[in-house]
């Protein structure tokens, strides 16, 4: 830090590192974790990326489905239990910044039997490992004697096993063999200019969650979330303005199956935005101008055959370069005549009108299973 904030001003870096865990507790056993995906809200990094286009995630925040059902045999004991929601960070003492709402839900299926579930954990076992080291070239630990434009580099990097089985047996008298792993893995490598003029970072998150009853397969879910940015910051000495210059590109990337809803099988999910764009600011720090341009990619697919593709490029704010719809389920194409023609009229029922509604919802009745987990749901 004091390479890349000799004025100790604080406003260079906000501290703690950039890696998060979200850990579910159950009494002193760690029963599941999520590496949460890097949402960016609106006007993050750099404000005119954002025009008209949000971040993946902005208002739709990824949610995370723990199967913890290797647990009820512990949980139905009839004594009292702990649920601890926590973050773990680099901080010290693995500490984080406090601007972190989020909150979990339990799912639970009933035995019609009414009689308690009982069995035990048969093995528990968990591992991981933080580290940061610098990646830079030979003679980084004499910092003070480097040139102050030499960057510095470091990255880091971190994993997560989880592996809980358990014997499982319902108030009906079945048993099951209930088997849940998580294998989770995150680096990080930065490069950063004195003061944070130039900022460097290329991340990654991505790990396999899987559930079993019996060998059967009841839970997957798979997940790669990168991202790589680059951020200039230039002073324009003559004019005494400030030009921020930057470019992101960030995925989701999602594989997930639950028995809950079986017909729908496998959900793909597969989204990347590509942002580039500048700020002009005066003496002051006020933006007095700047560009964006954000192009986006989506994709989706399921295990009905049923698919969405989108393709979008806006250029500051207005200017609509690409607009691009395809798939099952996308809206149906209507063009300006038929608009007019079918708009309706004053008193006019709206039954028929294509604005009534584009497609209708379809429901299952979910009827009870042995197979249906016990699950936690948390929503960052």
């Amino acid at each position: 830090m004091e390479k890349i904030d000799p004025n100790h001003t604080g406003n260079v870096a906000v501290g703690k590192g950039a890696f998060r865990e979200v850990q579910v507790w159950i009494d002193s056993y760690l029963a599941g974790v999520a590496y949460p995906f890097p949402v960016i809200y609106t006007g993050g990094i750099l404000m005119s990326w954002w025009r008209p286009i949000c971040g993946i995630g902005a208002f739709d925040s990824p949610t995370y489905v723990l199967d913890i059902s290797p647990f009820v045999p512990y949980l139905s004991d009839s004594k009292a239990h702990n649920f601890t929601l926590y973050v773990e960070g680099q901080g010290e003492n693995r500490s984080i910044n406090p601007e972190w709402i989020f909150s979990g839900s339990v799912f639970i299926t009933l035995d019609p039997s009414g009689t308690r579930t009982t069995g035990g954990i048969l093995s528990y076992s968990t591992d991981s490992d933080t580290t940061v080291e610098p990646s830079s070239p030979e003679g980084l630990e004499t910092l003070s004697q480097l040139d102050p434009f030499f960057p510095i580099n470091f990255i880091m990097r971190s994993y997560r096993k989880l592996s809980v089985s358990s014997l499982v047996i319902t108030g009906s008298g079945e048993p099951r063999a209930v088997r849940v792993e998580q294998d989770y893995i995150y680096s990080n490598e930065q490069s950063w200019i004195s003061q944070g003029n130039y900022q460097a970072v290329n991340m990654s998150s991505q790990g396999n969650s899987l559930s079993t009853y019996d060998d059967k397969t009841i839970i997957t879910d798979s997940f790669e979330f990168p991202l790589n940015l680059n951020l200039s910051t230039l002073a324009l000495s003559e004019t005494n303005q400030t030009k921020i210059v930057g470019n992101l590109t960030h995925t989701f990337r999602r594989s997930q199956f639950f028995s809950l809803s079986p017909s729908l099988g496998q959900v793909d999910i597969d989204t990347t935005q590509h942002s580039i764009g500048e700020l002009l600011l005066n003496a002051n720090g006020r933006v007095i101008g700047g560009l964006g341009r954000m192009a986006q990619f989506f994709n989706y697919n399921d295990g009905r055959n049923e698919s969405y593709t989108r393709n979008i490029e806006v250029f500051n704010v207005t200017n609509v370069m690409r607009d691009e719809e395809s798939g099952t389920l996308s809206p149906p194409r209507i063009s300006e005549l038929d608009v007019i023609s079918d708009l309706p009229i004053d008193e006019d029922d709206m039954v028929g009108s294509p604005y009534r509604i584009l497609r209708k919802p379809s429901f299952e009745k979910l009827p009870f299973s042995s197979n249906i987990p016990f699950v936690l749901q948390v929503n960052h």
